[in-house]
C-alpha cells in the first residue's frame, strides 16, 4: 500500500503550522480522515461556498497507479477538488466543508490525479460515495483515531 500523509494548516498564537489530519491510499484513491479534521483553515469561494484546505507532498513519478479506480457506485457525489500547488511540490485538496460526512467515503480518481501530477490537468473531483467508510487507524497500536 502506497499511502501519504495529508496535512491541514492550523493558525496556534498567531503561527501558521502543519497539523496530520489523515492519508491518502494511492493503491484505491481513497481519501482517510481523522475525526476532527476540520478543525484546520478553511476558506470561502466567490460563490459563498466554504471548503477546508488540504495538501499532501507529491509523489514521485511511478507512485501513483496508471489503473483507474472509480468506485461502483451510482451514489457519488462531489466532495471537492485536488490540484497541483503553485510551487509543483504538493497536491491541495479541498474539500466542501459544509457537506462533509464521516460516514460516507471519499476518494479521488487515480488516473485523474495522476494528469494532475504530470501537468497535463488543472484539476480534479474529489467525490463521495455511500460505501463504508474506510476508518483511519494508527499504524503503532492499530487504534482509531
Amino acid at each position: 500500500m502506497v499511502s501519504y500523509n495529508i496535512f491541514g494548516e492550523d493558525i496556534n498564537k498567531d503561527k501558521l503550522f502543519k497539523k496530520f489530519v489523515g492519508s491518502i491510499d494511492l493503491d484505491t484513491g481513497v481519501i482517510i480522515l481523522k475525526q476532527g479534521f476540520y478543525d484546520v483553515r478553511t476558506y470561502m469561494t466567490s460563490d459563498g461556498q466554504k471548503y477546508t484546505a488540504l495538501n499532501f507532498k507529491l509523489p514521485v513519478d511511478g507512485d501513483i497507479p496508471k489503473i483507474d479506480n472509480q468506485f461502483q457506485s451510482t451514489n457519488n457525489e462531489l466532495a471537492g477538488y485536488a490540484r497541483r500547488s503553485n510551487d509543483e511540490k504538493s497536491i491541495k485538496i479541498s474539500l466542501l466543508t459544509e457537506d462533509f460526512d464521516p460516514q460516507l467515503t471519499y476518494f479521488v480518481s487515480l488516473r485523474a490525479l495522476e494528469k494532475v501530477r504530470l501537468g497535463e490537468r488543472a484539476v480534479t473531483t474529489v467525490m463521495s460515495t455511500e460505501l463504508p467508510p474506510y476508518k483511519f487507524v494508527a499504524a503503532i497500536n492499530k487504534q482509531n483515531l
